[in-house]
């Protein structure tokens, strides 16, 4: 049977980043998060709204909770995605669709003739992993923590 590893020890750098991005109309990116962790410690913390190609409308604008005028006066992803690089480095990619965001970032990447070759994780397929080795299930944590008893 195959050892279980956690997400640190499947990569040689021991180093992760939890990325959000935000995106409007056509796949385009207005919003970058990064968490970059080593060691399950958090070692680093980005934000950025980006300005888009296009303009805006107003009811995306309202969707992301992003205003015209943070867009209009951001860097323009050309400015933006050298830092990003910079930030996740060669640490694995944990997002809650892993494929979709990697595949963004690498997308992006080529249209500036920047190199990404991160690999990536699904959020929910690492707590669907976490969850079925578990010995108790989370409906029984929950009862035995509230004080419920089941008639079992």
């Amino acid at each position: 049977m195959e050892e279980n590893k956690s997400i640190t020890e499947e990569n040689t750098s021991n180093e992760y980043s939890l990325v959000k991005l935000s995106t409007i109309y056509g796949g385009a990116m207005v919003e970058i998060g990064i968490l970059k962790f080593r060691n399950n410690t958090l070692i680093e913390r980005y934000a950025t709204v980006c300005k888009p190609e296009k303009p805006v409308e107003e009811a995306v604008n309202e969707t992301t909770e992003i205003t015209k005028q943070e867009l209009e006066n951001a860097d323009t992803l050309d400015k933006v995605m050298p830092k990003v690089l910079d930030i996740i480095g060669d640490s694995t990619i944990l997002a809650r669709n892993g494929k979709t965001t990697r595949a963004l970032l690498d997308y992006q990447c080529r249209k500036l003739d920047l190199r990404f070759k991160n690999s990536y994780k699904n959020i929910e397929d690492l707590s669907k992993e976490e969850y079925n080795q578990m010995k108790t299930s989370i409906s029984d944590l929950l009862s035995e923590s509230i004080g419920l008893v089941s008639k079992a």
